[in-house]
């Protein structure tokens, strides 16, 4: 290449890559901003505020028992765990599904669903047990406003524990 055609060249290659990050960042812009009040971030909300809320409720003096193993630790070292998996949006919420559980019974062994179910007869019954487990197959009742309600009431009783959101 001559002198001119090196600086043709290299000018092209400059203009090149200004267009593509100029694309990128109009790719960035364009980016929907989440909507605070989709589904799914009410969702995530409303997880955040239910599993402080089950943890923090079963306390005392900031340390909570495991409900599988009987494991104590601090309050934010363990898991709500779900007896019922999480999955299941009928029961993803629901105070009799969702207990505190170490990290080892929630995730290394599965949240001991022997375990968790003859704790949950023992605190609620076998008929309530087995109700439970019927209710899985049930519509999921969510919708935007109810699940604003719940972040509204959970969020309420926290406060009412004391804990800061």
């Amino acid at each position: 290449m001559t002198g001119g055609q090196s600086e043709l060249y290299w000018q092209l290659e400059y203009e090149k890559q200004e267009a593509r990050v100029a694309r990128k960042a109009a790719k960035k812009k364009k980016r929907k901003k989440k909507d605070p009040n989709s589904i799914p971030e009410l969702t995530k909300r409303l997880d955040r505020v239910f599993s402080l809320w089950v943890r923090h409720s079963a306390a005392k003096d900031g340390w909570v028992k495991c409900y599988t193993c009987d494991h104590t630790a601090e309050v934010h070292k363990l898991h709500a765990g779900h007896y019922v998996p999480r999955q299941v949006k009928t029961l993803r919420w629901n105070p009799c599904n969702v207990h505190p559980q170490c990290y080892a019974c929630n995730m290394f062994y599965g949240g001991r669903p022997q375990d968790y179910r003859d704790a949950l007869i023992e605190e609620y019954g076998v008929e309530d047990v087995e109700a439970l487990e019927q209710m899985r197959h049930k519509e999921s009742p969510w919708t935007r406003v109810t699940l604003a309600e719940e972040i509204e009431r959970y969020e309420r009783l926290l406060l009412e524990l004391g804990v800061d959101l």
